[in-house]
């Protein structure tokens, strides 16, 4: 295997951080709060067609010269004779020559003329050619359509421990002896075969042969409900970018009622059932607190953060902040600190005082480091004049916003979602406004 195959294969075995790509996506839909993410192992057939086609090719320019003095001699008297002194061919060259164009039609029998076809193919200078080919169709497994990327598949035949496995839903799986049966989309499996197979320059006369396996297309999928129960999909593929393509697709399975208990794995359907319960449990009343607009009467003194609301509280904070800012987070990492950058970069250019402070002391080799290349590599590009960055020893986890209020709790801010933790864990924080107590913390940033 290559280096870059490894590194490929490589990349689709990792465990995606579930708890960073919440984070991330959180607010993605306006009024919509994000109240789960999950694995998903869609299936989908890859099948290996052979085929039959039909197709328009130049005729060899030889062959063309020797149908044209065909064509002239017709006229002249004994014409058979001059055949071979005009084309100055070998004698066995122009025989194979007349043999050919004979088999094909081109000829007349036992007469030196050309055929009705033979006059066609000589005013076109092309004829058609029949040959068998093959190529590789990816078909969905609930809906039977063929989908749009042409073979191009991760080959995933093992599905993930906690992903929610859908089974096919397809009667059958495309196979030879099934090409005119009823298949998808009130068509035959020949009549999708040929629409995805046929192309301008040719044209299919028959399948030959089709071998198929089974993958699964491995998606994350972010559920997002709004305060009247409906209902939002945002689906990633595998390098964790949006796909809107397969976003659309989920659509229609809750559409056309597939995304159900029925066509799924026992342990996919204990999956679904914590995914029902999360969605009946976020009630009207917490989403309409979570999607209001934050305001400066919404920054309270006893207002508890929970988990989800700390991106909300964070954005404000970089976009509202007048003179200073203060973030102590024990440990930063580059995926976390992608999703602040652009917010950071426009406090400290519209000249907000901006100071991080970070840091643990290793316990031991095995520790993670304080902040990684990516994220000191920023900092540096950011200057002195309005950013400081500080290393320390603290577990602490604060923001403080000018001297107006600070928030203090578990929440890592520039670190969250970082590790490899399969369980979602609860972080929470509070709001104070005790000026006194926000000048302690503002010292120690000094």
């Amino acid at each position: 295997m290559t280096e870059a195959r490894t590194s490929e294969a490589k990349k689709t075995n990792l465990i995606p951080d579930l708890k960073l790509i919440a984070h991330k996506y959180s607010d993605f839909y306006p009024g919509f709060i994000r109240y789960d993410v999950r694995e998903i192992d869609y299936p989908v057939y890859k099948a290996k067609v052979k085929y039959s086609l039909t197709k328009a090719r130049e005729v060899h320019p030889v062959i063309v010269s020797v149908m044209k003095i065909i064509q002239f001699l017709e006229t002249v008297n004994n014409g058979v004779s001059y055949l071979r002194e005009i084309t100055q061919l070998d004698e066995e060259i122009l025989d194979s020559i007349q043999a050919e164009i004979t088999t094909k039609g081109y000829l007349k029998q036992d007469e030196l003329k050309l055929s009705k076809n033979g006059k066609e193919i000589l005013e076109k200078e092309k004829e058609l050619v029949t040959e068998n080919a093959s190529c590789y169709l990816n078909f969905d497994g609930i809906f039977g359509t063929v989908m749009s990327d042409c073979g191009r598949l991760d080959q995933n035949d093992k599905k993930r421990t906690n992903a929610i496995e859908f089974k096919p839903y397809v009667k059958s799986r495309p196979r030879i002896e099934h090409l005119d049966d009823d298949f998808s989309e009130n068509k035959t499996l020949r009549q999708l075969l040929i629409e995805n197979l046929q192309d301008n320059d040719f044209d299919i006369t028959d399948i030959l042969q089709i071998d198929t396996n089974k993958y699964f297309k491995r998606y994350i999928c972010l559920f997002f409900k709004d305060a009247e129960n409906n209902e939002k999909f945002l689906v990633l593929n595998q390098e964790h970018e949006i796909d809107s393509e397969a976003t659309d697709l989920f659509d229609r399975l809750v559409t056309e009622q597939k995304f159900d208990y029925d066509n799924v794995s026992h342990k996919s359907q204990e999956l679904l059932e914590e995914n029902v319960n999360k969605f009946n449990g976020t009630t009207r009343e917490t989403i309409i607190e979570r999607t209001k607009p934050l305001e400066s009467p919404a920054i309270t003194d006893g207002k508890t953060i929970e988990v989800d609301e700390h991106k909300r509280y964070f954005i404000y904070i970089l976009e509202n902040a007048k003179r200073s800012i203060c973030i102590q987070s024990p440990w930063i990492n580059w995926r976390t600190l992608q999703i602040y950058k652009g917010y950071i970069e426009n406090a400290v250019k519209r000249g907000v005082r901006v100071t991080v402070k970070y840091g643990m002391k290793p316990r031991n080799r095995f520790d993670k480091i304080g902040i990684d290349k990516e994220s000191q590599k920023f900092f540096d590009s950011l200057g002195k004049d309005n950013f400081r960055l500080i290393k320390t020893d603290d577990h602490s986890k604060i923001v403080i916003c000018d001297d107006d209020f600070m928030i203090m709790g578990s929440f890592n801010w520039l670190s969250f979602g970082g590790g490899d933790e399969k369980d979602a864990r609860g972080e929470t924080s509070t709001i104070n406004m005790n000026k006194v107590e926000i000048r302690k913390q503002i010292e120690k940033f000094n």
